[in-house]
């Protein structure tokens, strides 16, 4: 007999057995007894459904269930028949029928679940995750292994995995533009992008394949290794995403807004914009000289620069108010690259010669320096010397290439470069600024065990090693986290990080304006949150909070002698959960309500955001909401049942309990509430305009919204 337990927490799988009597052989067997039996109370009757004495027959009721003094079935402890411990009667070799009296639900055996709810038949074995995938749902006596195919560029690691082995992507294209990176994988030839995604310019499409690619301003463009035939992505404000449907081409390059594709008789054809960067028109950067045939080209970001053919020498045209399209007489090259507003060519002998706006030293008269690649950004350029180094010059700031690293391609952004190693590995390097969101952070083979992000910057911990690690806006210091040191726990405010190391105490680092990188020296704490410019967390004695930081709007001082279990810290504002009754209780900035929680409901989580809060309800896993509305980010869908809630600026994202993929409400004006669709996840993290979450099965990071980051669909 094996009955479903059920389980209170509402984000399990909650089953409830359904007890039934056996079939009509036990009801034939009870009328016969009645038949048969004179109803005394002697206790000699095995099968007297009369008895009210001690049954002297060892051998147990025949059916198990109407004897009220039976002792001699060893489950019975309960003289009334309500056997309290009665795992099935496994005991009574009298007993054919179940017994309708237990309360008790009955488990299955290890590797086994009950699948039907039905007590007459056997336990169903567990089923067996194979090859390529990882098992999503630990079976149990009530339930079955749930396998999942390992995400795309990951594999098994054997027979009922519980993580899928992540791989490193390694590319063998790379191109890079605004704060953004693109290259072309090595094993499915597929593009993939990170950084900066606030007009769809890192999410390339699925599923294609292409021999090569270019970033532009906000838009990219790549030849599909199928057709030959270009295809784009991003801004197509002024058509620069949109190439000429029935023409094939060999190469192709992206500039601010327009770009250009190289035919294979040499001639150029190019989409887009003809106007500068205010709307000036008759630039003519999408205007090649007719009849000219080209071995190369290059766009920039208002002009386009070529290798002619039979000649070697450069010809550009477009904006020239720098001298940008103006290359020097008598000058041959073997390769060009524009830059913003500068053009570099490398001449046959390894000499470099550039022109055009020269603020940084980005575009010297000459330089004699022998470098075999060029790549050139807005305010710097880089080459590759002889030794297969980078070497980069301009803006001093974006030229610390690795010295110890070689490299075989190199791609530059306005403020950033990466390059691509002999082994497909990619390395970037550059600056950080406000609306930086990884651009030199290429997507690599971590496996993270808890992200958090602020305001533009995110960190995590790695799930290997303990450490930190953090990417994106780091001017302040918040994205270079302590070295040697494992932490539980992490949260990001707007430009400081704090997480608690191995010993319970809080460490902080980044801007500290405010107090707000300043914890208690001797604190121990259970968990922490970030604000704009405060930190609170729960100190482990007590439960009581303790926050530290900004404390302008009343955000510093939590209530005193209350136990918490969690906290969520908005912008100006903080909420926790009471330890007593799990209500939640908040202080700081309530203008918008975000500090007025519904009275007597019980939440098991929340997430604060710029002007609202949300949590987990108690009784049912829904999500309930309080405080600013204006886009939707109070107003959580019905009837979803959610483990994890994530929130930051004006929208919320939660993990469906059920299933464990995302589902977002609020603003969505970059995608920043547009998950993937299909991909299952453990935690979730917001900021302002994008959310990442750790990948079920693998880890990895993945990011939507203006930020993109290892978007493997």
């Amino acid at each position: 007999m094996h009955f479903a337990k059920y389980v209170p927490l509402f984000w399990r799988a909650a089953w409830v057995g359904v007890l039934l009597l056996g079939g009509t052989g036990c009801i034939d067997l009870i009328n016969k007894e009645f038949v048969a039996a004179s109803g005394d109370a002697t206790g000699d009757d095995t099968g007297d459904p009369n008895d009210t004495a001690p049954d002297t027959n060892p051998s147990g009721d025949s059916n198990g269930t109407s004897d009220p003094g039976d002792t001699s079935n060893p489950g019975d402890t309960d003289p009334t028949g309500g056997d309290t411990s009665d795992t099935g009667d496994t005991g009574d070799t009298g007993d054919t029928a179940p017994d309708t009296d237990d309360n008790v639900p009955v488990v299955c055996g290890q590797g086994t679940w009950d699948h039907d709810s039905d007590p007459t038949t056997a336990c169903a074995n567990w089923t067996v995750c194979g090859d390529d995938e990882y098992v999503a749902v630990t079976p149990s006596d009530v339930r079955d292994r749930l396998c999942v195919p390992c995400p795309k560029h990951a594999s098994s690691q054997g027979p009922n995995a519980v993580a899928c082995a992540l791989e490193a992507p390694t590319f063998f294209g790379l191109t890079a533009n605004a704060h953004y990176t693109c290259g072309i994988r090595t094993d499915t030839h597929e593009a993939q992008c990170w950084g900066v995604n606030d007009a769809g310019q890192a999410t390339p499409p699925a599923g294609v394949a292409f021999t090569r690619i270019s970033a532009g301003g906000q838009h990219v463009c790549g030849i599909r290794s199928d057709t030959n035939k270009a295809q784009c992505w991003g801004v197509n404000d002024a058509g620069q995403a949109t190439p000429p449907e029935n023409e094939n081409f060999n190469r192709i390059s992206a500039g601010g807004k327009h770009t250009c594709g190289l035919q294979s008789d040499g001639t150029v054809k190019c989409w887009g914009s003809n106007q500068d960067e205010n709307g000036n028109d008759n630039v003519n950067q999408s205007e090649p000289p007719d009849g000219a045939k080209f071995d190369s080209l290059s766009a920039g970001g208002y002009h386009t620069c070529g290798i002619l053919q039979n000649t070697n020498t450069a010809e550009c045209w477009g904006l020239n108010d720098d001298g940008q399209s103006t290359p020097p007489d008598n000058a041959y090259f073997s390769v060009l690259v524009a830059g913003g507003y500068h053009t570099c060519g490398l001449a046959a002998n390894g000499a470099v010669q550039c022109w055009g706006w020269n603020s940084d030293g980005q575009a010297p008269l000459f330089a004699t320096t022998s470098i075999t690649r060029l790549a050139a950004g807005t305010y710097h350029t880089c080459g590759i010397d002889n030794d297969n180094k980078a070497q980069c010059w301009g803006d001093s700031t974006l030229t610390g290439a690795p010295s110890n690293v070689l490299f075989s391609t190199l791609a530059a952004g306005i403020k950033h470069t990466c390059g691509l190693q002999a082994n497909g590995a990619v390395q970037c390097w550059g600056a950080f600024e406000s609306d930086n969101r990884g651009e030199s952070n290429p997507p690599g083979g971590e496996r993270w065990q808890h992200l958090s992000a602020g305001t533009y910057h995110t960190c995590g911990i790695l799930r290997d090693t303990g450490k930190a690690q953090c990417w994106g806006q780091g001017d302040g210091g918040q994205t270079s986290p302590p070295e040697g040191v494992t932490f539980s726990r992490l949260a990001a405010g707007r430009g400081h990080t704090c997480g608690i190391d191995e010993d319970g105490k809080a460490l902080c680092w980044g801007q500290n304006s405010s107090g707000q990188t300043s914890p208690p020296e001797e604190a121990i704490f259970s968990s922490l949150a970030a604000g704009t410019a405060h930190t609170c967390g729960i100190l482990v004695d007590k439960g009581e909070v303790e926050c530290w930081g900004w404390n302008g709007d009343g955000e510093f001082v939590p209530p005193s002698g209350v136990a918490f279990s969690s906290l969520a810290a908005g912008t100006s504002h903080t909420c926790g959960i009471r330890a007593d009754d799990g209500e939640v209780e908040c202080w700081g900035v309530n203008e918008n309500k975000q500090s007025t929680p519904p009275e007597g409901v019980a939440f098991v989580q929340l997430t604060a955001g710029d002007k609202h809060t949300c949590g987990i309800r108690a009784d049912s896993g829904a999500a309930q909401c309080w405080g600013q509305n204006n886009l939707g980010q109070s107003t959580p869908p019905k009837d979803a049942v959610f483990s994890n809630l994530a929130s930051s600026g004006t929208h919320v994202c939660g993990i469906l309990a059920d299933t464990a993929q995302a589902q977002c409400w609020g603003q969505n004006d970059v995608g920043q509430s547009t998950p993937p669709q299909g991909m299952r996840f453990t935690q979730l993290t917001a900021g302002p305009q994008f959310t990442c979450g750790i990948r079920q099965g693998d880890s990895a990071e993945v990011c939507w919204g203006i930020q993109a980051r290892n978007l493997w669909q």
